[in-house]
């Protein structure tokens, strides 16, 4: 039960996420309560995984930003 939250929430956030990047969209809770306990687990990883690179990548796509507009006002 507390891992198909822990499923549902990490769905709710990848959905977020998806409006930002390229994420493909996950099962909603009617089709998860379907999936066995091993399908549940693997799905958990992947979707932390993927929240995992794709706040890496906001992260540093952020950070050159950053440099970008930092080396351009010292050039001024």
């Amino acid at each position: 039960m507390s891992l198909r939250l822990l499923i549902l929430g990490l769905i709710r956030l990848h959905n977020g996420m998806q409006m930002v990047g390229e994420l493909k969209p996950l099962p909603g809770p009617n089709r998860l309560k379907q999936m066995p306990f091993l399908v549940q687990l693997t799905l958990l990883i992947i979707i932390v995984v993927q929240v995992i690179l794709s706040s890496m990548l906001q992260f540093i796509l952020m950070k050159a930003i950053f440099h970008q507009v930092l080396l351009k006002s010292l050039q001024m």
